[in-house]
């Protein structure tokens, strides 16, 4: 009897269970209307202090196009003497970057170290660009073959206009336990779709300006143009771009080509904005191969020393630009003369803040001290005081530091003042950095509380001859 109870208890169970699964849904209000039901009562918006989220147009924007991974390649001795021997297996491709997939034979009784695309050696080229892509370094031991392989990234690439492989170079530098170094040279390569590759129309010209490019690599173009601005022993310049990125910095770059039958090495210096020389050496050196093209990079950042030194010069923005181009060979034989190259890349006439004290004329020859600069970069804590050389001398000069001559406010101080080289005609820039170290003995926190700045320089012609060796001396005022 009790388990018949039990039994109808669980069908009751039942079938209130089916009846809830299977009853009749709740009714949707809003059915056939437009708009949906809402309550008669409305809660007032939330009042909060967060800013308005900001969309980066450059997020939502058209981007460039995919990497056409369909070039491929047979199986290629590269290179082969008595010390080694380096075989090109395939090249393969991922969603985001090609592998060349490599074997590499050890001849030798000891290790061999291999190194290609590295800062010391790199000469690898994808579809007549140089590119700084197809790092690789390994040990192989004695009398050993092993498999290796290294990529390029579609990203990276992208950046020059190459959107497939038609064709590449690699080299690689192989040093032995004694140290000896072999370099191979370029090692050319055809992928399957070399002969129907169109090289006019994949290029940096054609892709770094547009807006796909812009949104892509975040930046914004403040300036573009394909002329050929220089065109000295078979090194040409032909396209210049002055970019904007997301963090507000402006950098230069140029596309050379290298038609002479050696290897270059190009040297950008003598750098000069808004008619201000901030950078007297090299600042930017590539070397194509023959027949290749090189994109220089330019970055400003670290020639004005400090971001508020460039605002308070009225250089952080670039009206005007000129720079020297010289290319020479491997034993620094020069090969393309140099040249300053001048471009007005906005329509802003403004030219750097010559204002300031004067704190030496003579001989033609006049610097001028600017107020100190709190530094208002997080990665700094120097103070900084910029002084402006202005030559009129009639020829080149050189300014050099006397050493352990500086005082901070009458108190020696070690910091360092970098030597200055300033054409005739010329103004330039050189900094007093008043490191942290100093500041903290000190107890200097700020700007403001530098009164005086004094120290001593050598002046001499370009003969080497000493001009003046005079005394600066500035009682400054501060800006913040």
């Amino acid at each position: 009897m009790f388990k018949k109870i039990i039994a109808v208890l669980l069908a009751v169970l039942m079938i209130t269970g089916l009846v809830g699964c299977g009853g009749e849904k709740p009714k949707d209000e809003n059915k056939g209307n437009d708009k949906p039901k809402t309550s008669d009562t409305t809660d007032a918006p939330v009042e909060t202090d967060e800013p308005e989220p900001t969309v980066d147009p450059h997020d939502v924007g058209e981007k460039l196009a995919e990497f056409n991974p369909t070039g491929t390649v047979e199986e290629t001795v590269l290179f082969d003497n008595e010390i080694s021997k380096i075989t090109l297996k395939s090249l393969e491709y991922t969603d985001y970057e090609a592998i060349f997939n490599l074997s590499i034979e050890n001849k030798t009784d000891g290790e061999l170290d291999y190194s290609c695309g590295s800062v010391g050696y790199c000469v690898n080229s994808v579809n007549g660009y140089m590119v700084s892509e197809g790092f690789m370094n390994c040990q192989v031991p004695a009398n050993t073959t092993q498999d290796e392989s290294f990529d390029m990234s579609f990203y990276s690439l992208k950046q020059y206009g190459i959107f497939e492989i038609a064709d590449f170079e690699i080299g690689f530098s192989i040093t032995d336990e004694e140290y000896n170094k072999t370099y191979t040279g370029p090692l050319a390569v055809k992928t399957s779709i070399a002969d129907g590759y169109d090289y006019s129309k994949h290029s940096f010209a054609n892709t770094a300006a547009t807006q796909a490019a812009q949104n892509t690599y975040h930046y914004n173009i403040d300036y573009f143009a394909a002329d050929e601005l220089y065109n000295e022993g078979g090194i040409r310049l032909v396209t210049e771009v002055l970019y904007t990125n997301d963090e507000n910095e402006q950098y230069l770059m140029l596309e050379f080509e290298n038609n002479s039958d050696i290897a270059a090495t190009i040297s950008i210096s003598q750098l000069t904005v808004n008619g201000l020389l901030i950078n007297d050496s090299s600042c930017a050196v590539e070397t194509p191969n023959p027949g290749k093209r090189t994109i220089i990079k330019v970055d400003t950042r670290d020639m004005l020393a400090d971001p508020a030194c460039a605002s308070a010069l009225n250089a952080a923005r670039m009206n005007t630009v000129s720079f020297s181009v010289e290319a020479y060979d491997e034993n620094y034989n020069t090969i393309a003369d140099g040249k300053t190259v001048s471009m007005k890349t906005s329509d802003d006439t403004a030219s750097f803040d010559s204002t300031g004290t004067e704190v030496f004329n003579s001989d033609g020859i006049s610097i001028t001290a600017k107020p100190a600069i709190d530094p208002i970069s997080e990665y700094r804590s120097d103070i900084i005081v910029a002084l402006l050389l202005k030559n009129n001398s009639g020829e080149q000069i050189s300014v050099e530091y006397i050493r352990d001559t500086l005082k901070i406010n009458g108190i020696a101080c070690d910091s360092t003042i970098y030597p200055n080289e300033t054409p005739n005609g010329t103004t330039s820039v050189f900094f007093v950095e008043i490191d942290e170290s100093f500041l903290e003995e000190n107890s200097l926190s700020a700007a403001s509380q530098i009164s005086s700045v004094e120290f001593e320089l050598k002046i001499s012609d370009s003969d080497g001859s000493v001009i003046s060796e005079p005394t600066i001396s500035s009682c400054l005022l501060y800006t913040s």
